[in-house]
C-alpha cells in the first residue's frame, strides 16, 4: 500500500486510520486475495498510480472508496471496483465503526461510561452549582 506523504494531501484522520489498519493487516502476516506486503507514505508519481494493481480514496463523508478509473493525459488505468485489498481494508475500517470486530486498536471508547468519574469543567461546575442553588 502507498500513500502521498504529508504536505501534498491533508493529514485525515480517515487516511491514518486506514494506514494503521493497513500496517496491522501486514504485521499479523495476513495473506489470502487482497494481502498486503508493505505500507508506506511518500512520493506517488502518476506513473506510480497508473501502474497500480487497485486504487482507493479516502475521506471523512466517503469513508473509503475505490476508484474504478485514473487517467493522466493520454493515459488510462481501470482497476477492479473494489479490489481485494480495498475491499479487505474497507471491511476492517467499518468493522471497527459498527463494532462487529474487536478493537485492538483501542479507538473506541463510550462517552457515556468511558471517564464517568473525570471531574466537570469549571464552566460545567458553576452551571451545577446555579442550578443546586
Amino acid at each position: 500500500l502507498r500513500s502521498p506523504g504529508l504536505g501534498t494531501i491533508l493529514p485525515g484522520v480517515t487516511r491514518d486510520s486506514v494506514l494503521q489498519l493497513a500496517r496491522r493487516l501486514v504485521d499479523e502476516g495476513d495473506v489470502g486475495p487482497g494481502s498486503l506486503r508493505g505500507v508506506e507514505a511518500g512520493r506517488v508519481s502518476a506513473q506510480d498510480a497508473l501502474g497500480s494493481v487497485e486504487a482507493f480514496v479516502t475521506g471523512t463523508g466517503a469513508g473509503l472508496t475505490p476508484v474504478r478509473r485514473l487517467v493522466c493525459g493520454h493515459r488510462e488505468a481501470r482497476f477492479e471496483c473494489p479490489g481485494p485489498a480495498t475491499q479487505r481494508l474497507r471491511d476492517a475500517l467499518t468493522g471497527l465503526q459498527l463494532e462487529d470486530q474487536e478493537d485492538a486498536l483501542g479507538w473506541l471508547w463510550d462517552p457515556f461510561t468511558d471517564g464517568v468519574d473525570a471531574k466537570p469543567l469549571p464552566e460545567e461546575e458553576q452551571q451545577l452549582e446555579r442550578t443546586a442553588a
